[in-house]
């Protein structure tokens, strides 16, 4: 039987043109095979190095010298089809409307040489817009109109449609008009869900939507966290729904949302409303990896609810949950939630949970706040009915073993933000290395933050019994966070 080196040179590239068009790194590998094939892949393997640098690809941050116009990259795919294999990621930054003229620090304008290099490719533009059937045709008038006028917000999103291997997408800072990437992404989502015959769509491997903010005060959105879901939920690669500094309130509105194959949801520094994850949550199939590290101003603290949330995690994704990550930056003590909302008693319901990293408080029951009669001179609000069971203490205080409320799956635990004293980590570790086989079998690790150093015989013990005890001590958050 003839091989594909029996074939003369004239069937043998082509056949290494369509490698490298499957998949770009395919044909490194590929031109490994021997010299015949690494001579002949030498031409495409000079230009695949060149094109690599275009895998991450950032736009509308001028601060960043890694930043490039849009418009001039469009052009540059326009010219070489090959190119729009490359881009997997893109970040999209403060596109407010305009490209960025670099020889004018902090000043938004239209940028002569981008424009050019639009209008050069016009007619080609013109055609995509007109053939492509995620743009509605009475919206096709204003997006010809921005782009052709500059506006990186509209070119962005016509971008996407000529990127096939996009993976991930990143919002970062952006308080431009996003609309018109919301509206494709909804009519690509849309097509996607009544596409049964397995059309090939744009965004079909995009994975991944991140979120991103400088700080929880700068986190405007115009449109809402569960609005982004339901926008994205119809895209059946997407996997991973990410964040930092996110500031997501619920809306007074909520639509329908179908389903969404979500497997990863991480959100750092941020506060957002139980509402909304009960609205994501709900509608997750097979979710396993949940991380929530809340930070919020004073007057929001309400908003973390660690004890709402693992019960919302127990109902929609008891089954499938493996790792879980819940922690306040700002410590989950009585400052930063309400005093009956930390405790969290449901644990040992989930099926294949196999790593935590959790608040110390999290297993502390704290008595119910006392009732007070209100008058019309005088309410007492949350913080003042907590105040007031902190100066008074007006019950003790449950500690519950880690023993009884781990389940059965656990294998490392990480507690975190360290206890007032040296009585409650003992109680909180009470009959772990004798009950550890029969209660919790799989344990392998347990990491404590602690003020006071522990006995130094608790770790053979625990060395006995399978497990390896660490303690540790962190001087600020930002340790705590990469520990």
């Amino acid at each position: 039987m003839p091989s594909l080196l029996d074939c003369p040179n004239e069937i043998v590239i082509p056949i290494i043109d369509l490698v490298h068009a499957e998949d770009t790194d395919d044909i490194v590998s590929f031109s490994c095979c021997n010299k015949r094939i690494s001579l002949l892949s030498e031409g495409i393997l000079k230009k695949h190095k060149e094109m690599k640098e275009y895998r991450e690809l950032e736009f509308g941050n001028p601060s960043n010298d890694q930043s490039i116009d849009v418009g001039l990259f469009l052009r540059a795919i326009l010219n070489n089809e090959a190119l729009a294999r490359y881009p997997t990621k893109i970040r999209i930054g403060e596109c407010f409307g305009t490209f960025y003229d670099r020889s004018r620090t902090w000043e938004w304008q239209e940028h002569d040489v981008t424009v050019a290099a639009l209008a050069d490719c016009r007619d080609a533009i013109l055609a995509k817009i007109e053939a492509c059937p995620y743009i509605e045709p009475r919206m096709q008038g204003c997006w010809t109109r921005n782009i052709f006028n500059g506006k990186e917000s509209t070119v962005v999103p016509l971008l996407m449609l000529y990127l096939p291997n996009l993976r991930s997408i990143t919002i970062s800072n952006s308080i431009g008009n996003l609309s018109f990437l919301r509206q494709l992404i909804s009519n690509i989502a849309t097509a996607n869900r009544t596409n049964t015959q397995n059309l090939p769509t744009p965004l079909s491997k995009l994975s991944h939507l991140r979120l991103e903010f400088e700080d929880t005060r700068s986190s405007v959105f115009k449109t809402s966290l569960p609005d982004w879901l339901r926008i994205v939920a119809g895209l059946p690669s997407l996997r991973r729904l990410s964040g930092k500094a996110v500031n997501g309130h619920c809306s007074n509105r909520s639509e329908p949302c179908p389903g969404t194959e979500l497997t990863a949801m991480n959100f750092t520094s941020s506060d957002i409303d139980v509402k909304i994850f009960r609205y994501i949550l709900s509608r997750t199939k097979s979710l396993q990896t949940f991380t929530y590290s809340h930070e919020g101003l004073p007057h929001n603290r309400a908003n973390w609810e660690p004890r709402t949330l693992v019960q919302l995690l127990h109902t929609h994704a008891a089954h499938s949950l493996k790792t879980l990550d819940l922690t306040s930056l700002s410590g989950a003590g009585p400052h930063n939630a309400k005093l009956d909302a930390t405790f969290v008693d449901c644990l040992n319901g989930f099926r294949v949970l196999k790593q935590v990293r959790l608040d110390h408080n999290m297993f502390i029951e704290n008595p119910p706040i006392p009732k007070f009669k209100a008058t019309k001179a005088y309410r007492p609000n949350t913080l003042e009915l907590e105040l007031y069971v902190l100066r008074h203490g007006h019950a003790e205080k449950t500690i519950h073993r880690l023993v009884d409320l781990l389940p059965v799956s656990i294998e490392t635990v990480d507690l975190v933000y360290p206890l007032r004293g040296k009585v409650e980590a003992l109680a909180m570790m009470d009959g772990l290395p004798e009950l550890k086989q029969s209660r919790l079998p799989r344990l392998k690790g347990l990491r404590l933050e602690v003020n006071d150093e522990m006995d130094g015989g608790m770790k053979a013990s625990f060395k006995e019994a399978g497990i390896r005890l660490v303690w540790w001590k962190a001087r600020n958050a930002a340790a705590r966070n990469s520990g």
